[in-house]
């Protein structure tokens, strides 16, 4: 987790939005460091901005979903999804645990 969230943080630093965070988009190297890939929708923009129009995905944040402004903000939204399914095994929001996310 420590990796990735340093990868993300060295994109919003340079005021890159990756976009689609998702399991698929970390790959881990010979070194054992985990490593972001899949760049096709990010953008680079600065963090007083928001943007629409990005991939919507199974790892996507509710205003990306409604298709509404949004911003460096959704990263940290997908992170939280991966890392949940690197802790439980499984994605956050599968029959068994929905309820979590009921107040979005």
């Amino acid at each position: 987790m420590k990796h990735i969230l340093l990868d993300v943080m060295a994109l919003h630093e340079k005021d890159i939005l990756h976009g689609d965070l998702e399991p698929g988009s970390i790959f881990v190297d010979s070194n054992g460091n985990l490593k972001l890939s899949d760049f096709g929708v990010s953008k680079q923009f600065p963090d007083s901005m928001s943007y629409t129009g990005a991939a919507k995905g199974t790892y996507s944040n509710p205003e990306v979903l409604k298709g509404e402004e949004y911003d460096f903000s959704a990263d940290i939204w997908s992170l939280d999804y991966i890392f949940h399914e690197l802790c439980c095994f499984e994605p956050p929001c599968t029959e068994k645990n929905t309820y979590i996310f009921i107040k979005w």
